[in-house]
């Protein structure tokens, strides 16, 4: 439940479909990932580009103006219900809402000029950081909502939980079957989202830490897929974000950070707390010196009612307080 005590507003400056193949978390499935750098030097360069002209120029404020936002496939939706809300509030203003593209695309177009908010599920990487120094551009980074990274299985499936590191068993392919971890002696199949999004990124980062995913892995075209693909196949396990891990037919494993700790449950109270092992920051970026319109789009999503809207996706809000309200057993329920 959302508090409603005053509203602070941190953030952090950096100045100036469903087919088996083994996946890599380097250059997913074997196919090289591009570069952040080399994407970003492609995109600075045209930067000088002007927008199209003919457009009635309207003044530029905190509500009013014209600003363009590019968010990642995993932020989209989101983006769409805070853009639509600000809008109805401040009829001025208009925020062109870009296609989907991958988060390195997403920022390199903010760097370029293309965009004046950029919205990803992950921090700037040391190749983004020097490229912005060495443009001269100065980035502002608001972190809008927290989620997590969130393991499924099939309500079957007797496995009720397992730690980090036999995760990275299962996805190297050094474990093939339940039977290690307590379940039948059963295959494991292991399922992905699309390999372009930030929750795929985060998943080998994290958990893989650096080491290639050999277990040959169904890689589906969105969360909901991951869902479908986990309810359907026999032994699956799915990469979901926090927002589908209750989907009916499935439960959220729960999870320890390493062997011998606590296992946490994935749920808004345990990831608002630090308790649940594997959280991701959903990011707001602008340029320090862009439209003040993209500042009034920040402080709205930071806002009571814009973190409102992040509660309502199923992630964590990170900019207002929250309080948790637990029901007493001996309550009855009326």
């Amino acid at each position: 439940m959302l508090g409603h005590a005053s509203i602070s507003f941190p953030h952090f400056v950096f100045p100036g479909p469903g087919r088996p193949r083994p996946v890599s978390a380097r250059g997913f499935g074997g196919v090289p990932a591009a570069s952040p750098l080399l994407v970003l030097c492609a995109l600075v360069v045209s930067a000088g580009c002007t927008r199209r002209s003919g457009i009635q120029p309207v003044e530029d404020t905190e509500t009013s103006g014209r600003i363009s936002i590019a968010a990642a496939p995993d932020a989209q939706s989101l983006v769409a219900e805070e853009r639509a809300a600000f809008r109805a509030t401040y009829p001025e203003a208009t925020l062109d809402l870009r296609p989907p593209e991958s988060s390195g695309q997403v920022l390199g177009a903010l760097f370029a000029g293309r965009a004046d908010v950029a919205v990803a599920g992950r921090e700037l990487e040391d190749e983004e950081r020097k490229m912005a120094q060495q443009a001269g551009i100065e980035v502002e980074g608001h972190r809008i909502a927290q989620d997590a990274i969130c393991l499924v299985v099939a309500d079957a499936n007797p496995v009720r939980n397992l730690s980090v590191g036999e995760l990275k068993r299962i996805w190297s392919g050094a474990a093939r079957t339940w039977a290690p971890f307590g379940g039948p002696d059963t295959p494991i199949v292991p399922v992905l989202p699309p390999l372009a999004s930030d929750l795929a990124h985060a998943f080998a980062q994290r958990v893989m830490d650096g080491e290639p995913m050999r277990a040959p892995s169904l890689v589906e075209e969105s969360d909901s897929a991951v869902v479908a693909r986990v309810r359907s196949t026999p032994g699956a396990i799915g990469v979901v974000p926090l927002a589908q891990s209750a989907a009916p037919g499935l439960r959220a494993l729960q999870l320890a950070a390493l062997d011998g700790l606590p296992y946490v449950d994935p749920d808004l109270e345990s990831v608002h707390a630090g308790r649940y092992p594997l959280t991701t920051f959903l990011n707001l970026f602008i340029r320090t010196r862009g439209p003040r319109l993209a500042g009034g789009f920040v402080t709205f999503v930071s806002s009571e009612p814009g973190q409102k809207l992040v509660l309502d996706s199923g992630r964590v809000p990170t900019t207002v307080p929250l309080r948790f309200v637990h029901r007493s057993p001996m309550l009855g329920s009326h």
